[in-house]
């Protein structure tokens, strides 16, 4: 969809735009028929619906299969409305599955939180093969598995615009799988790309995330992939993060690893780094880059006790900050990899760091009495500094 400027031009409405342009057809037609679900309760129930249009405005998922029930969807189109609309597609309990194909879900929270394009619940399963999420709205998600699974294949795009709402999210024994050509971006504080929490898992190849946002009052950043208590493996994909603080990869407590293959990692806001490890969280990655361009932000920062970032033939880029950081208890591990930094190549505060084969390059000469090892980039530091 295009619309003109004053000049005469053209650019392509936002997405915010297109929502708004659905959610007045819809709306009229809501107001005339009220809400159109279509719900498989049961084994016997086993629906299929090709080019509907679907919409719900209350706590009733437009889309739901139930007990069993299963459901084929074909370039169905959801509209998610005010004033309580929450749940574009759900499967929920064992056995119950959901096949769409090209869905479009499309949700416009005016003062509604919550919000999910994509629910597996209690055992449920959802398939997905291309399409498109849209959604406004705080605290909501894209792709959530609440203890069921969530399968992702095609050229998917999902958007979020709000606080604290995640392109994808995974809780309890909930999994979310996606293949390759999905994109997710998130728009507003503490907007996460992906998040696995208290023993969720999410696996995914080939796709690319991009954040923007601060802090949110909840205490999160918009980081690209974060986990706290869950479980994420990234392959062969990119993250680009542009908030304060907004890692690209970022674990929380010692329950929370994520691995990586391949990635290319950019953050571009003050403070944020490209991997960070807390409280004993653990993150790993194999090939790839990290890159940081924001005032202070390290390539790879891990704190606290057990906390580990282990990086192998990778490259290291902090443009305005030091390469590394590590301290209270926390190590890094860089095997066979570069480090390019502004200031320190590696700081050390009552952390440890191991670099076999480490090539490290400055830019800022540092103080000869605060460095050990000089020609290796390395500062270390005692407690009381």
């Amino acid at each position: 969809m295009e619309n003109s400027t004053k000049h005469g031009k053209y650019r392509r409405a936002s997405p915010g735009l297109i929502l708004i342009a659905i959610f007045f057809l819809i709306g009229e037609l809501g107001a005339v028929r009220g809400d159109n679900v279509l719900e498989a309760d049961g084994p016997g129930q086993n629906l299929i619906s090709i080019d509907k249009i679907y919409s719900t405005s209350t706590a009733q998922p437009a889309i739901l299969a139930i007990h069993g029930g299963t459901i084929l969807s074909i370039h169905d189109l959801i509209a998610i409305l005010p004033p309580g609309g929450l749940t574009g597609l759900q499967a929920q309990g064992i056995g119950s599955r959901i096949t769409a194909e090209n869905l479009r879900i499309a949700a416009l929270g005016l003062g509604q939180t919550g919000i999910s394009g994509v629910r597996g619940v209690d055992g449920g399963s959802v398939i997905l093969d291309g399409g498109r999420i849209d959604i406004v709205g705080d605290h909501s998600f894209g792709l959530f598995a609440d203890n069921g699974t969530v399968s992702a294949k095609g050229a998917l795009t999902i958007s979020m615009t709000g606080v604290d709402s995640h392109g994808v999210e995974a809780r309890g024994i909930g999994s979310v799988e996606i293949d390759p050509n999905t994109t997710i971006t998130t728009t507003g504080r503490g907007g996460i790309g992906i998040f696995a929490l208290t023993g969720g898992t999410v696996t995914a190849n080939g796709i690319t995330i991009t954040t923007s946002g601060f802090l949110s009052p909840a205490g999160f950043n918009a980081d690209g992939a974060a986990a706290l208590g869950g479980t994420i493996d990234l392959n062969n994909s990119s993250i680009r993060t542009s908030g304060v603080n907004a890692d690209g990869l970022h674990v929380f407590d010692g329950r929370s690893k994520i691995f990586g293959t391949n990635l290319t990692i950019a953050t571009s806001g003050l403070g944020a780094a490209g991997a960070e490890a807390d409280n004993g969280g653990s993150i790993q990655l194999n090939g790839g880059s990290i890159t940081t361009s924001g005032l202070n932000a390290y390539g790879a920062f891990a704190s606290g006790a057990g906390s580990s970032i282990a990086f192998t033939n990778g490259d290291v880029l902090s443009s305005q900050g030091s390469g590394a950081s590590v301290d209270n208890g926390a190590s890094l591990t860089l095997t066979g990899s570069s480090l390019t930094a502004l200031f320190h190549g590696i700081v050390a505060t009552r952390g440890t760091a191991d670099a076999p084969n480490l090539q490290i390059s400055t830019s800022v000469t540092t103080q000869p009495s605060r460095v050990i090892a000089h020609c290796y980039g390395f500062l270390i530091r005692s407690h009381r500094q």
